[in-house]
């Protein structure tokens, strides 16, 4: 799946500026000497930042926040709260991050398979073929074999392939 790390880049491409805000405050935890390195996912499971987040992790602390009693008093209640909201803006980003990288994967998957034409013009523009004829040893006809991939891309992009 995915580490903190990738989680705090995945954050900054996105803007999540809540979730970037909590990735910040577990790896300055990590930095303090009881943590011994580690930060501590929805406040129970302690990790290292380039360990990996499991589901098992993520079924771990739902099944620790669930059997967890109630709060004791109000200072209790809102360390609960917090760790909760952070938990779920963690598995929230992750959830996000699998949808992109699921979706992209689709995509990918769509283009090859349905747009088969435009893969044989791009095959048909770049082949080495047509490029070892324009490129010897003795010469190179860099302007020559540009005019003819252009003339090959014009006619694969009418439709004459």
């Amino acid at each position: 799946m995915v580490n903190l790390l990738q989680l705090k880049e995945y954050a900054e491409q996105t803007n999540d500026s809540n979730a970037l805000m909590i990735i910040n405050d577990y790896i300055k935890t990590t930095k303090e000497s009881w943590t011994k390195g580690k930060y501590y996912l929805g406040g129970h499971l302690p990790l290292d930042l380039t360990e990996t987040i499991t589901y098992e992790h993520i079924k771990f602390v739902e099944n620790k926040n669930i059997s967890s009693g109630g709060p004791c008093n109000s200072w209790e209640s809102m360390s609960m709260g917090k760790t909760l909201h952070e938990f779920n803006t963690i598995k929230t980003l992750i959830n996000m991050r699998i949808k992109k990288l699921t979706c992209n994967g689709l995509l990918r998957a769509i283009v090859f398979w349905i747009a088969p034409a435009r893969k044989r013009a791009a095959e048909k523009v770049f082949h080495p073929l047509n490029m070892t004829t324009y490129f010897n040893e003795a010469e190179t006809d860099f302007n020559a074999y540009l005019s003819h991939r252009n003339v090959i891309r014009n006619e694969a992009c009418s439709g004459i392939v």
